[in-house]
Formats: structure tokens, C-alpha cells, sequence
């Protein structure tokens, strides 16, 4: 999804980072995953983008993810098309990137476009699971 969002939005950069989460504690049900080498993270993703030489981004966090050392964030368990979108939006609703005009003239549609596929995206990826569902 990231690769098609280079294509889409060229102008901005989305990245996906995990830093080790020293505070969250298991509360859910069953065993805890860290008995069997996994630990907790918090990820985040980040929308970025460089207005009038100042580097712009909006974030979506989520703590309590787990993941053994090495193992790649993947899809952050189903959440990277709903961490993305919120990172795009927090970047073009943020008061840097709304106040220049001409950015926001020739590149807000540029991200406007990214927040549509990735919309769509999710859109198109509860259904196929919908579908799965009804075809057990």
C-alpha cells in the first residue's frame, strides 16, 4: 500500500516505525504473548511532507502491538490502511499545511487522492473479508 501511495502522492513520504512499549502491560484474555518471545510495541505511522523548507507530518499511533525482535510491522495486525489514513489526515488538517495557499492550491489534491485510495482500500478489504465470511 505504501509503494502505491508513492505513485499517488510523490509529494509526501508515509513510513511505518515500532518502538518497544516499556509500559504496556497485557490485559487480554488468554496467555500473555511476551511467554512466547513476542514483545509489546507501539507503532507509528507517519504522513510527511516539506512546506516552505519546513518538514510537515501528521502521526497515528497504537500501543500494545506485538512482534518478535526482527519481525516486520507488516500490516500493524490489519490497522496500517486506518493508521494511514489518519496520518494523512492530522498532515493536511495540521495549521502549517493549511496555511500556505499555494501548497495547499497545487498539492492538497495530492493528498486528497492518497486519502481516497486508502479509504477505498479499506473499504475494499472489509469486504473481501465480508465475502470470506459468507462463503465458509
Amino acid at each position: 500500500m505504501i509503494d502505491k501511495l508513492k505513485e499517488i502522492a510523490p509529494n509526501f513520504v508515509f513510513s511505518v516505525s515500532r518502538e518497544i512499549d516499556e509500559l504496556h502491560v497485557w490485559d487480554g484474555d488468554g496467555p500473555d504473548p511476551t511467554d512466547d518471545g513476542f514483545d509489546p510495541f507501539e507503532v507509528t505511522v507517519t504522513a510527511r511532507c516539506v512546506v516552505g523548507g519546513e518538514i510537515i507530518e501528521g502521526n497515528a499511533y497504537m500501543g500494545g502491538s506485538y512482534f518478535k525482535f526482527g519481525e516486520p510491522c507488516g500490516d500493524v495486525g490489519g490497522y496500517l490502511p486506518q493508521m494511514l489514513e489518519e496520518a494523512a489526515s492530522e498532515l493536511g488538517n495540521s495549521h502549517q499545511f493549511l496555511a500556505i495557499s499555494t501548497w495547499r492550491t497545487s498539492h492538497h489534491g495530492e493528498l486528497q487522492n492518497a486519502i481516497g485510495f486508502i479509504k477505498r482500500e479499506m473499504k475494499r478489504e472489509m469486504l473481501d473479508r465480508y465475502q470470506a465470511q459468507v462463503n465458509k
